[in-house]
């Protein structure tokens, strides 16, 4: 899973979190019963910069000891065109529930692996503002403004297979 958390940051910069494991599942499109949930590790991956990772993990940013994970849990699916899906449910962050809808594009067509798995792949993104879920942290700028937007988009690129 791929969740990239832009900000408005020096240069323009964008910051990006890359995570590797989570935990869920995914039913059939149209699925009659919404309600499938999803994990994902709230703490921030290690990248190369263990002071920033220090910040993001502490009480002052996602508070990772109090709230280790993130969820979601649909509440219902709209089928656009083949590929072309709405999934809203509700995104639990920093210990806040929101109502969020996913634009998710796929899925694509199965696929087997080279160990004979089954896969198949699609991508959703969707635009929250942090300070809903109680992140509010923030530094000003010697130039202006400041070092974290209020908008994030959340952008995920995942594989399933099939069990």
């Amino acid at each position: 899973m791929d969740d990239r958390w832009p900000g408005e940051q020096r240069d323009d910069a964008a910051e990006r979190e890359e995570r590797s494991e989570w935990d869920g599942g995914l039913a059939a499109l149209g699925d009659p019963e919404p309600g499938h949930d999803r994990r994902a590790d709230d703490r921030p991956g290690d990248d190369t910069d263990e002071q920033r990772d220090g910040h993001l993990k502490s009480a002052e940013f996602f508070d990772a000891e109090k709230f280790p994970a993130l969820t979601f849990k649909s509440l219902s699916v709209r089928i656009n065109g083949p590929a072309d899906h709405e999934v809203t449910g509700e995104l639990t962050l920093h210990g806040v529930t929101k109502t969020v809808t996913f634009a998710v594009e796929g899925p694509s067509a199965p696929g087997k692996d080279p160990w004979g798995n089954t896969r198949i792949g699609l991508s959703a993104t969707a635009k929250i503002n942090r300070k809903d879920f109680g992140l509010t942290w923030n530094a000003a700028l010697e130039t202006c403004g400041v070092l974290v937007g209020e908008e994030v988009a959340i952008s995920l690129d995942v594989q399933f297979i099939k069990a």
